[in-house]
């Protein structure tokens, strides 16, 4: 055995020895777990508890929410970011694989005479980097549940808006129609006040406060018929045609009967967020594990001069230690994102926590307010009757009249509003706490392939609600 071969091995044996202290001594960053989030976000429609009742997706109504859901551009744009994140993940998981080049060196001989082409193969694989890989791989996972939460947000958001444009539209066609009546009825009288005073039974100052009067009923009339103009632009948007006969909603189910904190773990602003902190803290494992060295193996081959095979194994021992305190620095950046991520997380909660409150307080006032305004524009109803009565044989002034008119218009604008509100805060429960999707039995896949996937909806037989 020659000398150089017993140096070579000697050299290698002192090279593996090294290596084997460095993996022993270094150890691993420790990365964050995600089988909470997965098995959070994975849970099949069929194991996952449905919180709500899905009474409402059997209904026309719920059967044209979901569809607007489901063609919405916007689902399809959350749906490719989604496709992005997963390829991302997809790229990084395959850090430990294998990278192999093949290219070809090309001599020539000391006179000139002869030229061989070499065919030459290379592999090099990963060993060791001290977690860096599988804390990069466990970040662009938890970007894939971050993209999954946005999609959930976003889908939430949707059946809300739709929810909305069609409470919406059904309460400005509501206003319209009040608007024409109160027209209608002052224009009526305004007639009635004009063959008066011809006939010299009414003064000038009757007819020019009819005349006014008049003039703010058509004022309403036109600003009513522009905001229903304005609800038919926003259904059209949202649903994707234009409005037919609209039947009046059913009412929202009732809100699960859960502790806070488990309502604000549900939302899918927080389970996004969540996913955040978990990708910030693997960036943060990421960059700590800067501080090990990488390891690869090498291993090359190439064809020899006599027509044979050369064939080389290396260890390749990396550690670059960069500039002084700079990957001090770069720790210190990832733990301040890591904290602000923190802070965020906690300052959405106090604001979903906020917003539960001030959607039950609307509940429950609504129902109130809903009472009120009924009787309210029952007995302005009875005392415009009452006016009309005494006015019609002149022991009612028209100004008494006109305005007992104005305070029935008024309360019936109050009720209109008041039903609006109370219906939509329901719904805006469910949308904080993701429970909207379930009630319209809206499912998105959750296979890798969900972000080729439509959204799912509950099929029912075609039939419309009665309207009310």
């Amino acid at each position: 055995m020659s000398r150089a071969t017993t140096a070579g091995r000697t050299r290698r044996a002192a090279t593996w020895g090294v290596v084997a202290l460095v993996l022993v001594l270094g150890g691993c960053t420790a990365s964050p777990d995600l089988s909470a989030l997965e098995a959070e976000f994975d849970a099949p429609p069929e194991q996952r508890a449905v919180r709500v009742s899905a009474a409402v997706a059997e209904t026309g109504f719920g059967r044209q929410v979901a569809a607007a859901v489901s063609s919405s551009p916007r689902l399809n744009a959350a749906n490719a970011d989604l496709r992005a994140a997963r390829a991302q993940e997809d790229g990084d998981r395959r850090a430990f694989m294998p990278r192999f080049s093949l290219g070809a060196t090309l001599g020539t001989g000391v006179g000139g005479g002869n030229t061989g082409l070499s065919p030459l193969l290379q592999v090099l694989q990963l060993v060791y980097d001290g977690g860096a890989s599988a804390s990069i791989r466990i970040a662009a996972r938890a970007r894939v549940f971050e993209s999954r939460g946005a999609r959930l947000e976003v889908a939430s958001a949707l059946a809300l808006e739709a929810v909305e444009a069609w409470h919406g539209l059904i309460a400005a066609g509501d206003l319209y129609r009040l608007a024409r009546q109160n027209e209608a009825v002052h224009r009526k009288l305004y007639t009635q006040v004009q063959d008066r005073a011809e006939a010299g039974a009414g003064t000038q100052s009757d007819l020019l406060t009819a005349r006014a009067r008049l003039a703010d009923a058509t004022s309403r009339r036109v600003e009513a018929l522009s905001r229903q103009d304005r609800a038919q632009a926003i259904f059209r948007e949202v649903f994707g045609h234009a409005p037919g006969d609209l039947a009046v909603p059913p009412a929202a189910p009732t809100l699960p009967r859960l502790a806070d904190a488990e309502l604000i773990a549900s939302s899918p602003r927080i389970r996004g967020l969540e996913a955040r902190v978990k990708a910030a803290e693997a960036d943060l494992a990421a960059t700590r594990a800067t501080w090990f060295p990488r390891v690869q193996l090498q291993g090359t081959a190439e064809r020899s001069a006599g027509g044979g095979t050369d064939s080389d194994l290396d260890m390749l021992l990396d550690f670059e230690p960069g500039a002084p305190g700079q990957k001090a620095a770069a720790i210190r950046a990832s733990e301040a994102r890591l904290a602000a991520l923190q802070a965020e997380r906690e300052s959405l909660s106090r604001e979903i926590r906020r917003a539960l409150d001030v959607v039950r307080s609307d509940q429950r006032a609504g129902a109130a307010r809903l009472q009120a305004a009924r009787a309210s524009v029952a007995a302005n109803r009875a005392t415009v009757d009452a006016a009309q009565e005494q006015f019609s044989i002149g022991r009612r002034s028209l100004i008494g009249l006109l305005d007992a008119q104005r305070d029935l218009y008024d309360a019936s604008e109050t009720l209109i509003a008041a039903r609006q509100e109370l219906a939509l805060s329901g719904y805006a429960a469910l949308a904080l706490t993701g429970d909207i999707l379930d009630a319209f039995a809206i499912t998105l896949p959750a296979g890798a392939e969900d972000a080729e996937q439509p959204v799912q909806a509950a099929q029912a037989p075609a039939t419309e609600d009665p309207p009310t």
